[in-house]
């Protein structure tokens, strides 16, 4: 007796597979995060920073009362220059500050010397040290009543002083007045500090009087 043939479609009249067990994911395929593509530059400029961190020496975090905000800064000091922009942005983002970089060193806006250290430390610094800013010792005051006038540090507004005037350098006849306003910007001058007297009169100081 003759086999009866099956009846339905030939494999190569299908034109789906009979049971594909990825077709169902086929829609999900538009919700897929895209492939990362390579780093940008920041990414690698942050990767150098705290790996080269690994290797730096001993680093300093000192803390500076007033920075030119008039607020305290920490600055970073013994960080290796290549690395100081990078760290600049890590270390900023991280602990959520302002940072700029001063005379090849990074400073943080804010008293974080803890917290910075703290940081550094778990991203493989060998080696933190915190310290205080030294204070800046003035010099000791000219006493009243004798020749000076070249230390800025001695000169204060309400002094009665003896200054000479610029039309009698020559002839070097004294003025003397009390000090209202400082002129010169520098600490000293060897000439005397420039100022303005209460009568608008300006000169520079030859004697302090009281």
């Amino acid at each position: 007796m003759a086999k009866r043939k099956k009846s339905g479609p030939t494999p190569s009249t299908r034109s789906q597979p009979f049971n594909n067990p990825f077709g169902a994911l086929a829609g999900l395929k538009p919700t897929l995060p895209k492939p990362k593509g390579p780093p940008t530059a920041r990414e690698r400029e942050t990767v150098v920073g705290v790996e080269g961190l690994k290797s730096c020496g001993q680093l300093v975090l000192q803390r500076e009362p007033k920075g030119h905000t008039g607020k305290p800064t920490t600055r970073l000091r013994g960080l290796p220059e290549h690395l100081v922009p990078a760290l600049r942005s890590v270390l900023g983002k991280a602990l959520g500050c302002g940072a700029s970089v001063v005379a090849g060193e990074l400073v943080l806006h804010g008293d974080l010397a803890q917290r910075a250290a703290t940081w550094l430390r778990a991203h493989g610094a060998r080696e933190v040290i915190t310290e205080e800013a030294r204070p800046i010792r003035r010099a000791a005051r000219s006493p009243r009543g004798t020749e000076g006038g070249t230390r800025r540090a001695d000169i204060e507004p309400g002094m009665t002083v003896d200054i000479v005037l610029k039309k009698d350098q020559r002839s070097g006849v004294l003025s003397r007045g009390r000090i209202a306003g400082i002129l010169t910007r520098s600490a000293t001058h060897p000439h005397g500090i420039k100022v303005r007297l209460e009568d608008g009169r300006v000169g520079r100081v030859k004697r302090i009087i009281g």
